[in-house]
């Protein structure tokens, strides 16, 4: 890097936010993103509350199976007994990445439905579905579809529908795959047991059951037929050659009238079968809508608080069990010394983070050596940019309640971000003092 671009680009969704609170675009982007964001902040307030110190308290999640199953009641006694730091730090780092990983998840899973949520509901599709938001909206637009209101909900109760749509007279069932070949033993036979549920009902109206593979692969999808085998196993079905020659052409098979199901890679190929089993007209339009599309997603790819926040409190947990202190505790005398900490809480810094974490970290830099140099990395120009991005995230957390109230976090989010729980507890709802008054 020149001297010119002596840091790495970054943008914090979670900042951007509240620079710009009235870009309909930045809005959009986080409402899709919300489930993710709110790891993030997570994140980051385990990072900063008392330096990093509760990094560690993952490990009360630890349950007896995973200290049987995973030697880990081994490495808890080795730490405990003999000062094991290798042991101690492996058990503090399987605990930590446990709670990413699952998280990761689900909240990967949340955010692909928000995206093609919005894909599908833009004009440009032609399609103008409806697509219910709440549980209740669900169950009267199934029980429209299975003739009853119990039958409805048991659906909704039993099983997972990552989108459900109606479009005119006709009902869509999306199921979301990231690939075809994650989710383990039980991912295919769930998504056959929905499907083996329709078959069985009376329908009403049609349905369209679509099973959307996220990525599509450059050549022929591996675990395709594997899909179509495990998915028709568990299905009685009298036509069942026709029906796996049909899925394995990437045709739209009918399991009985008014069912049918269709096994889609990509957002192209879910376009052009969607207008067709729709009625729209499967024109040179589908080109803008993919475009669209396209564009959105990399819009959407374009943020830095999730991962960055995540290498960081690994870093750090490390340096915790190593040495006994983080880089926040460093830098917490640093800033402070120099009155960076009260700039950094500033609605200039907010308004210019990029520049703002620069010039903090240019300045901050030199002040690091010796023992106090537990930075993970060796040439000066990482070591300032590594200094830079935890003042970035620094930045997060001196504005995570303003943050969270625009994201919208929900209660048990709040719950996990030691900083507004300590909020609250310091400064708890004053009593209404007009009740004395009163008549």
């Amino acid at each position: 890097m020149s001297n010119a671009d002596a840091f790495y680009p970054r943008k914090l969704l979670t900042l951007e936010i509240l620079r710009r609170k009235d870009d309909e675009e930045i809005s959009e982007v986080i409402s899709n993103l919300e489930s993710p964001l709110k790891l993030a902040l997570i994140l980051i307030d385990a990072i900063f509350y008392e330096n990093g110190e509760h990094l560690k308290d993952w490990s009360n999640t630890l349950d007896e199976t995973k200290k049987v199953a995973f030697g880990l009641g081994s490495a808890e006694r080795l730490f405990i007994e003999f000062s094991d730091k290798l042991a101690r730090y492996g058990f503090y780092q399987f605990a930590f990445q446990q709670f990413v990983q699952s998280s990761f998840r689900a909240r990967q899973g949340k955010a692909l439905e928000e995206i093609l949520k919005k894909i599908l509901a833009i004009e440009e599709m032609r399609i103008t579905p409806r697509i219910p938001s709440s549980k209740n909206e669900k169950i009267e637009i199934l029980k429209n579809t299975l003739g009853s209101k119990y039958k409805a909900r048991n659906v909704i109760d039993k099983h997972d529908i990552d989108i459900l749509a109606e479009v005119n007279d006709k009902v869509v069932i999306l199921q979301i795959r990231s690939r075809d070949d994650t989710g383990g033993a039980t991912a295919k036979p769930s998504l056959a047991e929905l499907l083996r549920k329709l078959k069985d009902e009376e329908l009403l109206r049609d349905v369209l059951y679509v099973i959307f593979i996220w990525v599509k692969p450059n050549t022929e999808p591996q675990q395709k037929v594997t899909l179509i085998n495990k998915l028709l196993s568990m299905i009685d079905l009298e036509d069942k050659p026709e029906i796996k020659e049909k899925l394995k052409q990437s045709g739209v098979a009918q399991i009985k009238e008014k069912l049918k199901v269709c096994i889609v890679y990509g957002a192209e190929e879910l376009i052009k079968t969607l207008w067709s089993e729709l009625g729209v007209e499967v024109d040179e339009k589908y080109k803008d809508v993919f475009e669209k599309y396209k564009r959105y997603l990399e819009l959407l790819s374009a943020w830095d608080d999730l991962w960055l926040a995540y290498a960081v409190a690994t870093f750090e947990l490390e340096n915790l069990v190593k040495y006994g202190k983080t880089n926040m505790s460093v830098l917490s005398d640093k800033l402070h010394n120099t009155n960076f900490d009260e700039y950094l809480k500033s609605s200039k810094c907010l308004e210019k983070y990029e520049e703002c974490s620069a010039e903090i970290s240019k300045e901050i830099s030199p002040m690091i050596k010796d023992e106090e140099d537990i930075i993970p990395f060796n040439s000066v120009g990482d070591k300032m940019n590594y200094i830079r991005d935890i003042i970035l995230l620094r930045i997060v957390y001196e504005h995570i309640e303003e943050i969270a109230d625009s994201i919208g976090i929900d209660n048990t989010t709040r719950k996990q971000i030691r900083r507004l729980q300590q909020k609250e507890k310091n400064n708890p709802k004053q009593a209404d003092i007009t009740q004395f008054f009163r008549d």
